[in-house]
């Protein structure tokens, strides 16, 4: 286990990154660089999701030599329509070989590849009902189809369906309706950027119980950062340090809340 100290602080803390991509191209054969770095910040643990059939292959493999790598396995909306006649079958595989595994980055996109909505539904649907059968959580992608998305969180509520909605962009209001139906929020570095009102409103609404931070490495770098840069886990601090502002507790306090809620979140530890 690593840690980091904080302002000179006695108190050690550690850091749960609750989505990322380390199987992305853009960091190539740098992964296990990103990670190291990760883990000299204070980041011990660092949710990887794959996106689709293509790089699945490459979350098993770091995953298999990372012990802080919990894998999650899905087929992000973007992609479905690339999906293979035996994509379930593949699926499966993958979630039975990692039994800590998630299903993940799944979910709906009404902004990219929305002529293939349809077929967004239908993906999540069957990716909701493997995650409810094998009792997994679930990494969830929502722009513009909220409406939607609750629709089904509130058929699978009924079955204790465990989700969480990555990289939060919705409004305070829906908050609500979301953590009623069971779900947590994660929060990325847009929330380090300024006039970003209507993210940190959600933020704030958010039961503290409920509550991840993220890094959506190697997207979203924070506000600190220079164009065009490649995000990675341990930027994931500036983060956390903006989000402890908002919410006007200690950056240690708020590393360890969601830090607990990532481990009850993925890993059903308290």
């Amino acid at each position: 286990m690593h840690f980091v100290r904080v302002n000179n602080s006695k108190e050690t803390v550690r850091i749960f990154d609750a989505h990322a991509h380390l199987q992305d191209l853009r960091f190539g054969s740098a992964a296990m660089d990103v990670i190291q770095r990760a883990s000299a910040a204070g980041v011990s643990n660092i949710s990887c999701c794959g996106t689709g059939e293509n790089d699945w292959y490459i979350v098993a493999e770091i995953a298999k030599k990372h012990e802080c790598i919990t894998p999650s396995f899905g087929i992000h909306p973007w992609y479905v329509h690339e999906r293979s006649e035996k994509w379930q079958k593949t699926l499966a595989g993958y979630l039975a070989e990692f039994p800590c595994s998630g299903v993940g980055e799944v979910g709906l996109d009404g902004r990219k590849n929305r002529e293939h909505l349809a077929e967004q539904l239908e993906c999540l649907d069957a990716q909701m009902e493997i995650a409810v059968s094998l009792n997994r959580p679930i990494s969830l992608h929502c722009l513009g189809c909220w409406e939607p998305l609750v629709e089904l969180l509130r058929k699978f509520s009924r079955r204790n369906l465990k989700f969480m909605v990555h990289s939060y962009s919705g409004s305070a209001e829906l908050v609500k309706i979301i953590c009623g139906l069971g779900g947590y929020l994660s929060f990325s570095a847009s929330i380090t950027h300024r006039n970003r009102k209507k993210a940190i409103s959600a933020l704030t609404a958010v039961p503290l119980d409920r509550l991840l931070i993220e890094s959506d490495a190697p997207d979203l770098p924070p506000a600190s950062t220079a164009p065009d840069t490649v995000n990675e886990p341990s930027f994931i601090l500036e983060t956390v340090k903006a989000a402890s502002f908002y919410l006007d507790i200690s950056f240690e306090e708020l590393c360890k809340i969601t830090f607990d809620n990532g481990q009850r979140f993925f890993k059903g530890e308290s």
